[in-house]
């Protein structure tokens, strides 16, 4: 069954290179086993880098680059599947890593380095990223955003809505969903 998906996995990227298609779907596994379907994407340009970079620097001057722009990995691959720049794969939906047990949503109000955090608009998942840093209250975090950079920022300073009405998880002064890796 391996090689079957492995060929099949090989035969979509002959085919999408032949019909120059610049995405194609792959499948990664949970810590459980769920399989979740992630995309391989084409890699931005030497310029859109550059651009990706620029614009991020303009706009967020309060948040540190901390990797290049790229359009291979989104936060929530970066958050859940492999939290390294090296990341081959844009995750749109992580859902499958707490409903099977690989995370655990935090309701205990306590806070630990890679506890993600979860960031909502109108109730839909937009964003997911790692706690990096908490020092005296205040949370960093380390998020890719979509196909800018890896920025570590406060993690109130993004360009993604907390909403407080989907909250799961209290810490003192803040409410927000944290899933945390299950051991």
């Amino acid at each position: 069954m391996k090689n079957l998906i492995k060929t099949s996995k090989y035969l979509a990227m002959i085919s999408a290179l032949l019909l120059n298609v610049s995405v194609i779907a792959a499948t990664v596994s949970t810590p459980m086993g769920t399989s979740v379907t992630v995309l391989e994407r084409a890699p931005l340009t030497s310029s859109q880098v550059a651009a990706y970079n620029q614009s991020f620097l303009d706009s967020w001057p309060y948040a540190q680059l901390i990797e290049d722009a790229s359009s291979l990995y989104n936060c929530h691959s970066f958050a859940f599947y492999w939290f390294n720049p090296a990341n081959p794969y844009w995750m749109n939906d992580p859902s499958a890593y707490w409903q099977d047990g690989s995370y655990n949503v935090v309701t205990d109000g306590s806070l630990a380095y890679r506890d993600n955090i979860e960031y909502y608009e109108n109730g839909q998942l937009q964003h997911s990223g790692p706690v990096y840093s908490y020092n005296n209250g205040v949370i960093g975090v380390l998020s890719k955003w979509g196909s800018w950079p890896i920025a570590y920022h406060h993690y109130l300073y993004t360009p993604y809505t907390l909403e407080t009405s989907n909250s799961t998880s209290y810490i003192p002064g803040i409410s927000l969903q944290l899933v945390r890796k299950a051991y």
